[in-house]
């Protein structure tokens, strides 16, 4: 999606290795499609996500295209950047507590499922290959599946997380500098293992 993430990574790749915007067109194609679009030439890239994804491990195992190198999300900003769930502050203000909520169950859940994957992934896999069945979805997409890390020693945002995002928008003159700075626009307060 233009405006989201792989465009921001995309971009920042480009200008890593010397290309300039205006070489390129980037088309918005949604995943399932992306694949079609490669083997029909109708694109000569696709960046399904930012680090690879189902559909782009689906694509790769047929054969007859690559990855290229150091076009994932990690290596085109150089380090792990972290990512949160979002709530608009109104709901914030008017519903902590459900807030609090959400964001425990969700750290749960993820825990859960990351530690089953850990021990298990054929069982996971078949736990989600059996929702997406229930749910109208393809099940042949649960081979791919790899559970989302968390990580204990590293559990909150930081400044830096958004501070990439904040520099690219001011690179883009969507920002000025200073405008915004990455505590405005984020917090840790409901992270259940959070303490003032």
């Amino acid at each position: 999606m233009l405006g989201a993430e792989a465009d921001y990574v995309i971009r920042q790749y480009l200008k890593n290795n010397g290309v300039s915007i205006s070489e390129v067109e980037l088309v918005v194609v949604p995943a399932v499609n992306q694949e079609q679009m490669l083997r029909s030439k109708q694109v000569d890239a696709a960046a399904w996500t930012t680090s690879g994804g189902t559909y782009f491990e689906m694509t790769v195992e047929k054969g007859g295209v690559r990855e290229v190198p150091g076009t994932r999300n990690y290596d085109v900003k150089g380090e792990s950047v972290r990512h949160g769930i979002g709530f608009r502050n109104d709901f914030i203000a008017k519903h902590p507590d459900v807030v609090r909520q959400y964001i425990r169950a969700y750290d749960v859940a993820r825990r859960i499922v990351y530690d089953a994957f850990q021990k298990d992934p054929e069982r996971v896999k078949k736990a989600y290959a059996d929702i997406s069945v229930g749910k109208g979805g393809n099940p042949k997409l649960a081979k791919y599946y790899q559970a989302t890390s968390w990580t204990p020693a590293f559990p909150f945002i930081r400044d830096q997380d958004f501070q990439w995002w904040i520099d690219r928008f001011i690179e883009n003159g969507v920002l000025k500098p200073g405008q915004i700075k990455p505590s405005d626009v984020y917090t840790n307060e409901f992270n259940p293992l959070y303490r003032k």
